[in-house]
């Protein structure tokens, strides 16, 4: 049988476990060799040192796969552990800030508690002040309140009291007009009287006469009567919507006035809500500036004359300088209306006048 040595006196030795020759003592070997193994037996040998080793190696693969799985097995027990004990540390944090924040909260209600003890002793005192304070910065307040209505209502009278003076200087001027009329009339009878003494009577120069007094008393007529419409015109004429409006009327019908460009765009972009005193302004300047400019040199300034009834400023804070042609031109005269910050109830007319120029108007509007 192979794999196997059978002789008298002989043992079955496999080979080792490294697969090395193994050499087999005898001494009641018979025969005449030299007493070692035949290579048919060795070959058997080595077969079964073989197999030995393959079941070895079986042994020890299944012993691997079994430390391989439970490796596995130890492994995923591990992931799970360290899972766990990153959710009980991220407790531990929660729990730890959340502890935090409840011994902050407890120390401000203590640090509270503390303050309203001593808020209560010394509070009172403190309140009592700010009453007192707060009725005193209340009656000023209603002061303050009560100066302004007054310092209004002043303003307003101080408008009716111009608009009358402007009213009475136009019928001072209308009388004064109205003597001349009257002189101009006793000189042309005076003249008629002494021409009739050189003059013989008849017919013809009768009939002269009495026509030309005809004449005379209806040119006389129809001035009073136009002197009478444009007083009407003037006190019942339509109310003025704008600046620009007033402006634009002045304009047109006094030929003494002359508007600059920045006058006419001041006066289109003015809130100004009085535009009626505007034209009245205007009108008594132009009024004024008629009779000025015939007056001799030396006479007096052109403010003296229109400060009666008008508030003038000669001066400004500052140079003001407005375009005349190509030229700019300064003036620093200017009439105010109003003292108010508000610009629909404050405005101001800068102008410039000399003896043998016109009036003329660089700016109608708000506070420049």
């Amino acid at each position: 049988m192979r794999g196997y040595i059978s002789h008298v006196g002989c043992d079955m030795i496999p080979g080792d476990k490294l697969g090395r020759r193994v050499r087999v003592r005898n001494s009641d070997m018979k025969g005449t060799g030299r007493g070692s193994m035949s290579s048919k037996d060795r070959e058997t040998q080595l077969s079964e040192s073989l197999m030995s080793k393959d079941k070895e190696l079986r042994d020890l693969k299944r012993d691997f796969e079994t430390l391989k799985s439970t490796h596995k097995i130890l492994t995923k027990d591990s992931e799970e552990t360290n899972s766990e004990l990153e959710s009980l540390q991220l407790n531990y944090e929660k729990l730890t800030r959340d502890f935090g924040l409840y011994k902050k909260s407890v120390q401000e209600r203590e640090s509270v508690e503390d303050k309203g003890i001593v808020r209560r002793f010394i509070g009172w005192p403190l309140r009592f002040g700010q009453s007192i304070l707060s009725r005193e910065t209340r009656r000023r307040e209603e002061k303050i309140k009560e100066r302004g209505v007054l310092i209004a209502n002043l303003n307003e009278n101080i408008s009716k009291f111009k608009k009358k003076v402007s009213e009475q200087r136009r019928d001072i001027v209308e009388r004064t007009q109205g003597e001349e009329k009257w002189k101009k009339r006793y000189d042309a009878l005076s003249a008629d009287k002494r021409s009739e003494s050189g003059l013989e009577r008849d017919s013809l120069v009768d009939r002269l006469r009495e026509r030309l007094d005809v004449e005379r008393r209806k040119n006389m007529l129809l001035e009073e009567e136009m002197s009478r419409l444009k007083k009407e015109g003037h006190s019942k004429g339509d109310e003025l919507d704008s600046v620009h409006a007033a402006v634009k009327k002045a304009n047109d019908e006094f030929d003494i006035i002359e508007i600059m460009d920045s006058g006419w765009k001041s006066a289109k972009k003015s809130p100004f809500m009085n535009a009626n005193l505007v034209y009245e302004t205007l009108e008594a300047m132009a009024n004024e500036a008629s009779r000025w400019v015939e007056k001799p040199d030396g006479s007096g300034s052109f403010e003296d004359d229109i400060k009666i009834y008008l508030d003038v400023a000669d001066n400004d804070s500052r140079d003001r300088y407005w375009k005349v042609g190509n030229i700019n031109q300064k003036m620093n005269r200017h009439v105010k209306l109003g003292v108010d910050r508000d610009p629909s109830k404050t405005l101001r007319i800068y102008y410039d006048i000399t003896r043998k120029g016109r009036l003329r108007i660089g700016w109608c509007g708000e506070h420049p």
